[in-house]
């Protein structure tokens, strides 16, 4: 005689899908605070499973006082070197480094690993999350940490500077040291003898490449904006920044869009014949084969760019996420 099958447990999709799993953790840790203590090492394992909701949501601010009272709880009810209290600490540290504070993050994964050395041994397989997590914040800190060099080229008119400018900000704002290189800046204070000839150019994108490989190689962030129209001469000034720190930003607008643009009025002069050499009309403007990013000004505005190049970014670990 087959045996009755039990029935099957429905779940309402607003279960089924986790939108109460913060109410249900709520109510496990207070039937845990009621039922044992407020200070009993449960109550801790509670408190974990809430603040680690609460940091898979990115509501980190709610999940640091959870973690926080749940390290006090395991130090005072189990001892301040019990293996317990180092998962703790390995917690809290992922919560710091989610929120880019690698310095504290950094402390808090050395007490970890000293708490498991000493109770379990150096060799110990309960050792390698927190050493992998701990390697992991080590390198993306020096990743955000170098030197970075964003080279923008296009046309004459194209919106180098506008939106050289803007991303100057917005790196700014992520804690980085910027400092904006516009071509006809330093041509006029750098580099006023120079004319337009070829090798006049590449004689400015050059001064601008080793003034960029001096920032870049301090930690700093330099954010440069030159028609620079050579293909030769941005190679050469890719290697000397370093290949790895070397961030090409093409804007790509359309000739007749520059010139409608023309706020110089040079493309109008070039016209008449009164400018020769000039780019993009009697002397060529070699677009990048590979830039990191390439933008449409005709589709997104200055401040979009900006942004896309910023996302791109910390897509790629050059800048931390705010």
């Amino acid at each position: 005689m087959p045996l009755p099958q039990a029935p099957s447990l429905i779940l309402p999709d607003r279960i089924r899908f986790g939108a109460d799993a913060e109410s249900l953790y709520r109510r496990s840790l207070a039937i845990r605070e009621k039922a044992l203590g407020p200070e009993h090492r449960h109550v801790a394992l509670s408190l974990n499973k809430l603040a680690e909701l609460y940091q898979n949501q990115g509501r980190y601010a709610e999940a640091e006082p959870l973690y926080r009272r749940s390290l006090a709880i395991r130090e005072k009810a189990l001892a301040p070197e019990h293996p317990h209290v180092a998962r703790t600490l390995n917690d809290l540290a992922l919560l710091f480094y989610n929120q880019g504070k690698y310095a504290e993050a950094g402390i808090l994964y050395q007490q970890c690993l000293a708490i498991l050395e000493k109770a379990l041994g150096p060799h110990s397989p309960d050792l390698v999350t927190v050493l992998e997590n701990y390697a992991c914040l080590l390198r993306k800190a020096d990743r955000e940490a170098q030197g970075l060099c964003v080279w923008f080229t296009g046309l004459s008119g194209a919106g180098k500077t506008t939106t050289a400018e803007i991303l100057s900000v917005l790196l700014l704002e992520h804690g980085r040291h910027v400092t904006l290189l516009d071509g006809d800046v330093v041509r006029t204070n750098l580099s006023r003898e120079l004319g337009f000839s070829r090798e006049d150019r590449n004689t400015n994108v050059r001064r601008i490449g080793f003034v960029a490989s001096e920032i870049v190689r301090h930690g700093g962030v330099a954010v440069c904006a030159a028609v620079s129209p050579y293909r030769d001469t941005r190679d050469e000034i890719r290697n000397m920044v370093g290949p790895e720190c070397f961030f090409e930003v093409f804007v790509d607008t359309p000739l007749e869009t520059c010139e409608r643009r023309d706020p110089k009025g040079l493309y109008a002069k070039a016209r008449r014949g009164e400018i020769r050499g000039f780019t993009g009309i009697d002397d060529p403007y070699e677009p990048p084969l590979s830039a990191e990013i390439t933008l449409g000004t005709l589709v997104h505005s200055a401040e979009e760019n900006a942004r896309l190049i910023l996302d791109h970014m910390v897509q790629r670990g050059l800048v931390r996420e705010s």
